[in-house]
């Protein structure tokens, strides 16, 4: 999150403090009327951009540390069928 999206997510300029996941009223006075910060935030909920989460690590887990009887790298391939996903490794010579 960038400075300035910190900023006007900030509640301390409504009068709340939030703590622990909670929001509390705040003895100070807000600086920024209700209607405006919760327009901000519906500004910046509407133009959230939507990301994939990080890719997990490889499933090929033996990849670059398989090499067939000819000394050749094997490589990682996958076949999908009826939804299942078969990893194999298959020789850099066959290739």
């Amino acid at each position: 999150m960038g400075a300035l999206a910190y900023l006007l997510k900030n509640r301390c300029y409504v009068g709340e403090i939030s703590h622990k996941g909670q929001i509390h009223v705040a003895d100070h006075e807000a600086i920024v009327a209700r209607e405006i910060f919760e327009a901000v935030q519906s500004s910046l909920a509407a133009n959230a951009i939507a990301r994939k989460a990080k890719s997990k690590a490889s499933a090929f887990l033996l990849a670059g540390y398989l090499f067939d009887s000819a000394g050749n790298r094997m490589t990682p391939s996958h076949s999908r069928k009826k939804g299942v996903r078969y990893r194999y490794y298959v020789s850099q010579a066959v290739l």
